[in-house]
């Protein structure tokens, strides 16, 4: 058996591929069911993150503030019609097909993506909430 070496100070290429990688684990968990959303951080669970960042030093706040940053540009990439990875698949559509979607289509894709985050986003924070109140 050998033991796991470990990097006190890893590279950022370092910290991006090992972001990626939990991402992936992450995502992939919540589609197969392996992870509960109640146990992701909204806006005040983000809020909390930052907030202990800084009680631990500026370093510390920095490098959660650079990772939740990277973090939602990642999840802003995922194909969903709502987020900006769901523009890039309708151009890559409209560009393959050499047609435009009609404005009624596109709102038929997007409504109920929009209703489906936000409620995401209210589920989330409410166990951020919960959290704080139930230990």
């Amino acid at each position: 058996m050998h033991d796991k070496s470990i990097t006190y100070n890893p590279t950022p290429f370092i910290l991006v591929k090992n972001f990626l990688v939990e991402t992936y684990r992450t995502l992939s968990s919540l589609v197969t069911g392996h992870l509960s959303p109640k146990f992701l951080a909204g806006p005040i669970g983000i809020g909390k993150i930052m907030f202990d960042g800084w009680k631990v030093g500026v370093g510390q706040a920095m490098y959660w503030l650079g990772l939740i940053s990277l973090n939602l540009g990642v999840i802003n990439l995922l194909p969903l019609p709502v987020l900006d990875g769901g523009h890039i698949m309708f151009c890559l559509y409209e560009m393959i097909t050499r047609r435009r979607i009609s404005p009624k289509v596109m709102e038929k894709m997007v409504l109920p993506f929009v209703i489906l985050i936000i409620t995401f986003f209210i589920y989330v924070t409410y166990h951020d909430i919960a959290r704080f109140f139930i230990k």
